[in-house]
């Protein structure tokens, strides 16, 4: 996956720690947490849910709605908990290599 697909999955994660949720809710969350721009298609959030179901870190039900269509509630299990840990370590270990970048370059910069 690539890593911008990585990214959307882990705050998807990180919104379904907090609260279960649907995947209109979850992609405006994503917009009000400046976690994706505005312009990122709406379908890119729904396989992003896909595959983290598929890959076993969230399940998902249904819900009825009296006043529409049934929502697909989206809740993350103890595997994604998991997960967002790995991941969060992987992050900070790359934000080290970051800061060093930075770090040097703003030592040459004129």
């Amino acid at each position: 996956m690539h890593r911008s697909g990585r990214i959307i999955e882990l705050s998807l994660l990180t919104l379904l720690r907090k609260d279960d949720g649907y995947g209109y809710k979850l992609a405006n969350d994503l917009i009000m947490y400046n976690l994706i721009d505005k312009s990122v298609n709406i379908g890119v959030i729904y396989r992003a849910l896909r595959n983290l179901e598929n890959k076993g870190f969230i399940n998902s039900y249904w819900e009825d709605n009296d006043n529409g269509p049934n929502k697909r509630i989206y809740r993350i299990n103890e595997k994604g908990v998991i997960e967002i840990n790995h991941m969060l370590e992987l992050l900070k270990e790359r934000r080290k290599h970051i800061d060093t970048i930075i770090n040097l370059n703003s030592n040459l910069e004129d």
